[in-house]
């Protein structure tokens, strides 16, 4: 969208600026979008020109269209030396390096040249001649392709706020010399091919309140020094090579709503220091090679609404306590090594949309307190022999089910007493789980062995990833507040674990 034309100024513009202006338009080719900017009439009326005090002081070609051919960025923009916003998003196709000439421009305020259709294609490094516009509080240069390393010189810009560089190609390590930014609040860097270590120093920028480096190449530990970020309330590391335990340290970090440390290496246990996040909304460490018990003392966790600790190494049993953590949308324990049978008091957890236990070591059945199942299908010696098919839908043939069993009625009522939310439940691989219900459509069904009593089609599972995704995103924006994987999500490169798949079955309302 184009900025409306503000009145014409008494004030005129200097000549110089207008030929600025001008020589601009005719780089970009001259976009009949563009048809007001002519030379002999005042800028301050033209399209996507703002002025203040007959000041030229933003320039706003966003939404400018393309025409198929690429476009150097314009040195000349670097005349224009009283701008205070520079915005060339969603524009034609900009290709080559940010002009050194820019570095003029030091009352600039804004520089945004990013595209979400992936237009801009700006290339090579970041210069360090930015570090000359000190006034900067917002610098938006993602989805290009610009490379090298992030200047260390940048450590001058003390108005940076929001600095978003993810989706380049940059590489080489996170600078120790930012620390000095203290006025950084949101800092994206996401997608890029970083390495190194975390930098304790950063410990330093109080400020931060969303932080995303996921997708790099990021090595080494997570610092315990980052516990001094109180602000921070979005951390996201996933995708990236990390090591080393969860620091119980980062239990001070109290207005956490969101944490995604997932697809990284790091070991150890499940800090029960982390019960004192209590705005922590979505916790998700899949993916790792995560030790130990599952911390009771995380029943704490009252605003947790996506917890995902599947394609780990976890152990011991489902803690009870779990039950108070009535927000929770997702729980995914998928691919671990917990024991024991499923705790009857989760039957108050009434908002799970989704629960993945799949390939563990559960026993026992489904509790007759999940009072969404009703009553307990009958095992014999570990061996299904009683499944109540009255109430089934009449799309599931039949035929292809041992016309002895039976499936509960409330299993498919159409007003659960209990855990009314349950969409997606997945037991599949626990083979001392006593329940086996079968299903050849898209209506209510779960597995939980592999008994060769079953016919071969009851044995697969429904995929429904658009269900799943949905209610990972409703529990995700409800528990977060913030967008899904917006969170910063958009900003978020979620990293799925690698050595596991869980199927699921959508369950009927």
């Amino acid at each position: 969208m184009f900025l409306l034309p503000l009145a014409a100024s008494s004030t005129q513009v200097p000549s110089a600026i207008t030929s600025a202006l001008h020589q601009t338009k005719v780089a970009l080719g001259n976009p009949p979008e563009l048809s007001s900017w002519v030379n002999a009439t005042d800028p301050c009326s033209w399209l996507s020109v703002t002025c203040t005090a007959g000041v030229v002081t933003a320039i706003n070609l966003t939404g400018l269209p393309s025409t198929g051919a690429s476009t150097p960025v314009p040195p000349v923009l670097g005349e224009l030396t009283t701008l205070t916003s520079l915005t060339l998003g969603n524009t034609v196709l900009l290709t080559g390096m940010l002009p050194l000439e820019w570095a003029s421009l030091t009352d600039l305020v804004e520089l945004m040249v990013s595209d979400s259709h992936m237009n801009p294609s700006l290339s090579g490094p970041l210069p360090s001649s930015l570090s000359l516009l000190t006034g900067l509080t917002s610098i938006d240069l993602s989805s290009n392709s610009l490379t090298s390393s992030l200047p260390p010189a940048w450590s001058s810009l003390a108005n940076m706020s929001v600095l978003n560089l993810a989706g380049n190609s940059l590489t080489s390590s996170l600078p120790p010399a930012w620390s000095s930014l203290s006025n950084l609040g949101v800092l994206n860097l996401a997608g890029n091919s970083l390495t190194s270590s975390l930098p304790p120093a950063w410990s330093s920028l109080a400020n931060m309140s969303v932080l995303n480096l996921a997708g790099n190449s990021l090595t080494s530990s997570l610092p315990p020094a980052w516990s001094s970020l109180y602000n921070l309330g979005v951390l996201d590391l996933a995708g990236n090579s990390l090591t080393s335990s969860l620091p119980p340290a980062w239990s001070s970090l109290s207005n956490l709503g969101m944490l995604n440390l997932a697809g990284n290496s790091l070991t150890s246990s499940l800090p029960p220091a982390w019960s004192s996040l209590y705005n922590l909304g979505v916790l998700d460490l899949a993916g790792n090679s995560l030790t130990s018990s599952l911390p009771p003392a995380w029943s704490s966790l009252a605003n947790m609404s996506v917890l995902d600790l599947a394609g780990n190494s976890l152990t011991s049993s489902l803690p009870s306590a779990w039950s108070s953590l009535v927000n929770l949308g997702v729980l995914d324990l998928a691919g671990n090594s917990l024991t024991s049978s499923l705790p009857p008091a989760w039957s108050s957890l009434s908002n799970l949309g989704m629960l993945d236990l799949a390939g563990n070591s559960l026993s026992g059945g489904i509790p007759p307190d999940w009072d969404w199942t009703g009553e307990a299908v009958t095992c014999t010696a570990g061996v299904v022999t009683a499944i109540n098919l009255t109430s089934l839908p009449s799309t599931v043939a039949s035929t292809t089910i041992p016309q002895t069993s039976s499936l509960p009625p409330s299993w498919t009522a159409t007003a659960p007493a209990g855990m009314p939310a349950l969409h997606f439940l997945t037991l599949a691989l626990n083979t001392d789980l006593c329940v086996d219900v079968p299903t050849t459509g898209a209506t209510l069904g779960l597995q939980t062995s592999s008994s060769s009593q079953m016919p071969v089609d009851s044995k697969h599972f429904l995929d429904d990833d658009n269900a799943l995704s949905a209610i990972r995103e409703r529990a995700a924006n409800a528990g977060s507040g913030v967008g899904h994987r917006d969170r910063p999500s958009s900003m978020s490169q979620n990293a799925e674990s690698s050595n596991r798949k869980p199927t699921g079955t959508r369950l009927a309302n």
